[in-house]
């Protein structure tokens, strides 16, 4: 792909903390916008794998970090590389769209209606999960979004991201979607490397 050598990114790396730059040398650099949006993305990750449950301030920050840079890879992914992005969607599974809006839909509420422990259920979703870190919480139910100031059409978007939250997200181990979203993206640049997909 001239211009564009990008490297392979696995999900495993990813939560190993250690991930490549995302892109190879002749290519964009290490100082690009994506390079240090992945590199914030991964921090935020991996400090969440990492947080006592009882240290509420640094969990919540992490894990709003976490939501805010997985959304920001996604839209620079899905703009400079629409091809390759909707053909990762195919290839993956679970489907990670209603993932991703679902995150989406937290990014856009937390700060304006509704505070994120209001998302945070603090406590095992999962008996296997119970172990005292941040990454045994789930995500739980909140009340949809109101019209507010919004037009019909925003607020429409916004029913729809909190339906893909709703479905994809609640009582789910907060772990999940990072870790689907995350692998998502190591999908897409299978692709744009040429490792899977038609090319």
């Amino acid at each position: 792909m001239p211009g564009h050598k990008l490297l392979a990114w696995s999900a495993q790396a990813c939560f190993s903390g250690n991930v490549p730059f995302m892109t190879a040398p002749e290519g964009y650099g290490p100082r690009t916008a994506l390079d240090w949006s992945i590199k914030a993305m991964n921090e935020a990750t991996d400090r969440i794998n990492k947080i006592p449950a009882s240290d509420l301030p640094r969990a919540f920050a992490a894990i709003g970090e976490a939501v805010w840079w997985i959304t920001v890879v996604n839209d620079t992914l899905r703009h400079n590389y629409r091809a390759a992005y909707d053909q990762a969607v195919v290839l993956t599974f679970p489907e990670p769209t209603d993932t991703i809006h679902g995150l989406r839909s937290v990014r856009h509420r937390i700060g304006h209606e509704v505070d994120l422990v209001d998302f945070l259920q603090p406590a095992a979703s999962r008996e296997w999960s119970a172990d005292g870190r941040v990454t045994a919480w789930a995500w739980r139910k909140v009340p949809p979004p109101e019209q507010g100031e919004r037009t019909s059409r925003q607020h429409q978007w916004d029913l729809e991201l909190h339906r893909a939250y709703e479905e994809a997200l609640v009582g789910q181990n907060i772990w999940q979607p990072f870790m689907l979203a995350t692998g998502f993206f190591g999908q897409v640049f299978r692709v744009l490397s040429g490792e899977i997909g038609t090319g």
